[in-house]
């Protein structure tokens, strides 16, 4: 008998709990909460923008000042992103996935600290890479655009811009610009004609075999490798590039080699090619 008032005792303390338990949550008030801020000065500290770069031309009478943005844009930093053998891209304009860019430009005369505008820029300027020419009269500029790179020349005499080429650059590995010893022109990738982009596929064509050789091993880790046919191809096209010459203030361009994956070397005429 004590025994059963005691289970009973026990029993209606939980049922009691649990109706106190679930009506304080009927009652309860939601609680609205909206996206905090932290004080101004953590936000200017967090939003402050990059010191900016600067590169003198050969003659050492000039100053190019690259300024880069505080933050990246919400439009790069939501592109479509591919991870191939290592490397991140947006497949829309053949670029390095949310590469940072040149914001603005401007030109500074060493003697005097004098600044002197670059008429003729694009008005969104995302410039990847820079380049004085040998004989400091031009300077190259790879401009990156939603759909593609484009090529842009800046005559530093007359202080301004313009489309240099409408051939679309290949900037996978980054923004390649070499000029010619002569500064007659420059080298650079730009993307391959003729190449037929690989049908991506959601199912897979067979299965991933893997072998061992039953004995354990020491195995490395490495991101965003090829793992399939798949990849492989996306590979091939996009990193397939065509070395091309392209002449100063002409919009003019030569092919060199054929299209393939390859790798200009520095400051030199050569091109290794696999």
């Amino acid at each position: 008998m004590i025994k059963s008032l005691k289970l009973s005792t026990v029993a209606f303390a939980i049922a009691a709990g649990a109706a106190l338990v679930s009506g304080s949550a009927v009652q309860a008030n939601p609680v609205k909460i909206d996206y905090q801020q932290p004080a101004q000065e953590i936000i200017d500290i967090v939003d402050a923008a990059s010191s900016p770069g600067g590169s003198l031309s050969p003659d050492g009478d000039l100053l190019l000042i690259t300024n880069y943005p505080a933050l990246p844009d919400i439009t790069d930093v939501s592109a479509e992103q591919l991870k191939l053998a290592g490397r991140r891209i947006n497949p829309a304009n053949y670029t390095v996935s949310q590469a940072r860019y040149i914001s603005a430009l401007e030109l500074v005369d060493v003697a005097n600290g004098n600044k002197l505008e670059i008429k003729g820029l694009p008005t969104d300027l995302k410039a990847l890479g820079a380049s004085w020419s040998p004989n400091g009269d031009y300077i190259a500029v790879a401009q990156q655009t939603p759909a593609s790179v484009e090529l842009w020349l800046i005559d530093v005499a007359k202080a301004e811009a313009k489309l240099w080429s409408t051939t679309a650059l290949n900037a996978v590995w980054g923004p390649r610009l070499e000029w010619r010893h002569d500064s007659s022109g420059l080298y650079s990738y730009t993307v391959a004609d003729d190449l037929v982009k690989p049908a991506m596929r959601t199912v897979p064509s067979g299965p991933v075999i893997t072998e061992s050789a039953g004995r354990t091993a020491p195995g490395r880790t490495y991101q965003d490798l090829l793992s399939n046919k798949q990849d492989e191809a996306l590979f091939d096209y996009y990193f397939t590039s065509q070395i091309a010459f392209l002449v100063s203030m002409v919009m003019n361009k030569k092919s060199v080699l054929r299209p393939s994956i390859a790798e200009l070397a520095p400051h030199l005429t050569t091109a290794i090619c696999w």
